[in-house]
């Protein structure tokens, strides 16, 4: 693609995920989660994309020679795992760590594709300064695959890297009532 003017589409999808969870603490201090599951996605109907090329009613491009873009959507169907998996390591009563692993997959922001697979891996520092008082420090990042072309031919496959991290500090003001202030970086 290259940068321009373009309308999305709406993505009418179905999708049925089918997970576990599993939680361990392997010793005092070490606790691990683990969530796995397997997800299938299928359109609920017909749709068609607008790029900055013209479209056909029934899915033929113009302007661009020998590029097909699909039209009904019905056909395509995906089957994913999805696993989040995070170690915790408790330091002390006050302070933990935690560091993971998600693979997901979710609808396309862009267009010109059906889907985009995500790896990412993140990590979370915890510390109670007070009884009420917390901060956490946390870096998160991500790599997306899209995928599953709808214009063959015509748009070469995009890779993204995320990276975020930011901090968040937690007063309890009552049972019922949290001050929070926090940062976030994102970087695309």
């Amino acid at each position: 693609f290259t940068k321009g003017d373009y309308e999305t589409v709406d993505k009418d999808f179905s999708s049925h995920l089918i997970s576990g969870v599993i939680r361990h603490r392997m010793a005092k201090d070490v606790i691990i989660y683990g969530r796995v599951g397997y997800e299938t996605r299928a359109p609920n109907d017909k749709k068609f994309i607008i790029l900055p090329f013209q479209t056909a009613f029934d899915g033929s491009v113009n302007n661009i020679p020998g590029a097909n873009v699909t039209s009904e959507n019905s056909k395509h169907r995906d089957n994913d795992p999805y696993v989040e998996l995070d170690i915790t390591y408790l330091f002390t009563q006050a302070t933990q760590i935690k560091v993971g692993y998600k693979l997901k997959l979710e609808n396309s922001d862009q267009p010109a594709f059906f889907d985009r697979k995500v790896q990412g891996v993140y990590g979370a520092f915890t510390h109670k300064l007070t009884r009420k008082t917390q901060i956490l420090l946390f870096g998160y990042q991500d790599k997306s695959d899209y995928r599953n072309n709808r214009v063959v031919d015509a748009v070469t496959p995009i890779n993204e890297n995320l990276f975020k991290f930011g901090f968040l500090m937690t007063q309890q003001l009552k049972p019922w009532m949290f001050l929070e202030l926090g940062y976030r970086y994102t970087d695309n």
